[in-house]
């Protein structure tokens, strides 16, 4: 019978409830640091894609000055979010989400993006390529002529 009772005692053994809530806490601990990282990798993985499509316009209108000897006309506003845009006879692809606004001012040119998925939008940030400035930047608002599309 007392080797019974051994058997017994060894298979009753287990986790107590306290260190069952130390380990969800742990976890808990380790999520909370976890998701904010991984929401900030998206959004700079948005701002690559609008900083990629900024640059891919400003290629296509130098593309069409070296065609024409001229720029093309300033654009009406912010595209709708994700429309190709076209350049002549070239189509800018715009990537989901990514709104942007080409305006020509004598022989400069600004391109701006944002995307509200982004760290950049309309209202507050953007992305600007200025051709008298030499390139990608980031700019405010007033910049861009902010108007939500």
């Amino acid at each position: 019978m007392r080797a019974f009772t051994k058997a017994m005692n060894k298979k009753d053994k287990g986790f107590t409830l306290i260190e069952l809530l130390v380990v969800i806490i742990i976890i808990g601990i380790l999520a909370a640091i976890a998701i904010p990282i991984f929401l900030n990798q998206r959004k700079k993985g948005v701002d690559a894609s609008i900083k990629s499509d900024v640059k891919q316009f400003a290629t296509q209108v130098e593309t069409y000055y070296t065609d024409n000897q001229t720029y093309p006309a300033s654009s009406s506003g912010w595209s709708a979010a994700g429309t190709d845009i076209t350049v002549g006879s070239e189509t800018v692809t715009v990537s989901d989400g990514n709104h942007l606004k080409y305006t020509l001012s004598g022989n400069t040119y600004v391109i701006c993006g944002y995307n509200t998925k982004g760290t950049a939008d309309a209202e507050t940030n953007a992305f600007k390529y200025d051709s008298a400035a030499g390139g990608l930047q980031t700019a405010k608002a007033n910049d861009c002529g902010a108007t939500t599309p």
